[in-house]
């Protein structure tokens, strides 16, 4: 057997660990994606053959998001919303010790490039799918769509192909899923925002017209409590249901990672 030489070894070693697909999880404060809920999704990435980092538990700052977030191929995102971004939407809310650090979706896309074609996903992220938790009222299916816009547009400036955001509890998985089986970004949203949602709306994006856009919407009579501190005094305040949109997408047409 003709032997190898151990340059010409090593740099095909090392051009199948560059190439290899890598995903970022991200959980903030107060985020959802962690314990066994995250351990399903890192298994589930881990099959498909993804390089998965988690940042949780105060290290997903900053400066650990800038270092793993470059050249990613899914970055997935829980934590809280933020304003600080395109029309008043968008923005990474960060751990900082006990404080939180925002980042304005500017500086997001200043520091971080994406991989081509790279998936974004967001996991009960106030304003991602378009309701937040400070909500008074149905915000209406237009600010729905305007909110959604904004915080997308930045990953698809940063190289992303695609974007999804949920509020349900096993949605973002079950979309993951449905990526791989070769789902197009709308097939997938579609599947699996009409479980729990009516599909309200879909159009394309403000900033790119190859970007479509989908936005669906969820009501449920009755009521619901919300407990709030100001200067240490803590409210608890009883709402009746209304109008919420907790799923969306926007995505480039016919996209698929498989």
């Amino acid at each position: 057997m003709k032997k190898i030489p151990t340059l010409f070894f090593c740099l095909l070693l090392g051009t199948s660990i560059l190439s290899a697909q890598r995903a970022l999880i991200i959980n903030a404060h107060d985020g959802s994606l962690e314990g066994p809920k995250v351990q399903s999704t890192i298994d589930l990435l881990e099959e498909e053959g993804y390089q998965v980092k988690w940042l949780g538990n105060g290290n997903a700052t900053w400066e650990m998001v800038k270092k793993h977030a470059q050249g990613v191929n899914i970055l997935i995102y829980s934590g809280h919303g933020s304003t600080q971004g395109y029309n008043g939407t968008g923005g990474l809310c960060l751990d900082n010790g006990s404080s939180t650090d925002i980042r304005s979706s500017y500086e997001v896309e200043e520091n971080i490039q994406l991989a081509p074609n790279a998936l974004v996903l967001f996991k009960s992220v106030c304003r991602g799918a378009g309701s937040s938790a400070g909500d008074d009222g149905d915000i209406g299916i237009k600010e729905a769509v305007n909110r959604v816009n904004s915080y997308s547009q930045p990953f698809f400036n940063m190289g992303a192909a695609g974007y999804y955001a949920d509020n349900w509890g096993s949605g973002l998985e079950r979309f993951l899923r449905l990526m791989f089986q070769g789902y197009t970004i709308d097939e997938a949203y579609r599947e699996t925002a009409s479980t729990w949602n009516d599909l309200d709306y879909t159009g394309w994006t403000t900033y790119d017209s190859n970007v479509m856009i989908g936005v669906s919407s969820n009501y449920s009579p009755g009521t619901f409590q919300r407990t709030s501190t100001r200067n240490g005094v803590t409210t608890v305040e009883t709402f009746s249901n209304f109008k919420s949109y907790d799923a969306a997408y926007a995505g480039k047409k016919d996209f698929k990672i498989r």
